[in-house]
């Protein structure tokens, strides 16, 4: 019976662009998926759905029973709307419900996943311009520093029902039709590439791919630590990353840099999404050998 386990991972949230992309590849490779969605109506091949709507505290608690693997990525998009004041709490509160909803069930059934792996963002920093930045820094200041802190420390408190808990703090995600290079190219229509603020700030990213295969790492390798970073192992400031993603659609574009100021007045706290100086280094993968294979902006893009 145990050569039958070890293979069984529960992905919360995973009917999102990262945890489609997940799931697909750990199918490949052999493991039995399972994602909790609000919607048991979806019918993913080779994927067993289970419901849940944390904010209403429903799960089915047939869903973390035998799982050797839980990877939790649920929580609204951060770069979605506009951060209004019912927003905001949205952001947090979605990050929050998940976690408490799935320590709770834990605790009530009495079972123990092998590892636990939750994500949270590099926005925990905050704004650092004048620090390269690893795991071993504390939190920076504002509101997304605020919200990672937060939604870090109710992941801590899932250590209780597993044999290793790890935190993973992701950069913005590169591959084409994909969140960030979505939006970038779809302002290419208008022959502009819009840079935010001077475009010299450092914009911590990760390629698709090695984003995946670093969630397969960390599920599979003794690894020492709680906390990683997973962020490319090569720094890119915002104008680069941009102007790289204008170059693998070969688009000439006037380029138009936002000052500072008026994109604060135009997107209020959303703007240090884009302004934030964070020159963050995936340190512990770095030490721990994780082979990197998207050394640059064009090799996400093509990779995927």
């Amino acid at each position: 019976m145990e050569s039958e386990r070890r293979n069984n991972v529960l992905i919360a949230g995973g009917s999102g662009e990262i945890g489609t992309m997940l799931s697909a590849y750990l199918i490949e490779r052999g493991y039995n998926v399972s994602i909790l969605s609000r919607s048991v109506r979806k019918v993913r091949e080779g994927i067993k759905i289970f419901n849940w709507n944390p904010a209403k505290g429903i799960i089915d608690e047939g869903s973390l029973k035998n799982q050797d693997y839980i990877i939790n990525l649920s929580g609204v998009g951060i770069a979605d709307k506009l951060w209004t004041k019912s927003r905001k709490k949205e952001i947090l509160e979605s990050r929050l419900n998940s976690l408490n909803l799935l320590e709770k069930t834990l605790q009530k059934l009495g079972v123990k996943p092998d590892k636990i792996i939750s994500v949270s963002a590099v926005g925990y920093y905050g704004n650092r311009p004048f620090e390269v930045l690893n795991e071993e820094n504390g939190a920076g200041g504002g509101y997304l520093a605020d919200v990672c802190t937060n939604w870090e420390q109710a992941a801590h408190k899932l250590n209780a029902f597993t044999t290793s808990l790890i935190v993973l703090r992701i950069g913005v995600v590169i591959s084409p039709g994909m969140g960030f290079v979505r939006r970038i190219a779809q302002l290419f229509r208008f022959g502009v590439n819009i840079i935010p603020g001077n475009g010299k700030q450092y914009m911590p990213w990760i390629g698709a791919k090695d984003l995946i295969r670093i969630f397969e790492y960390l599920m599979k390798n003794s690894t020492k630590t709680n906390i990683y970073n997973a962020v490319s192992s090569h720094a890119n400031s915002i104008l680069d990353i941009q102007e790289q993603i204008a170059d693998y659609y070969r688009r000439k574009l006037l380029k138009i840099h936002v000052p500072a100021f008026l994109l604060r007045a135009l997107t209020g706290s959303l703007s240090q999404v884009f302004l934030n100086n964070q020159h963050v280094k995936p340190a512990k993968l770095i030490d721990e050998g994780f082979d990197f294979r998207e050394y640059s902006i064009r090799d996400a893009l093509q990779n995927n």
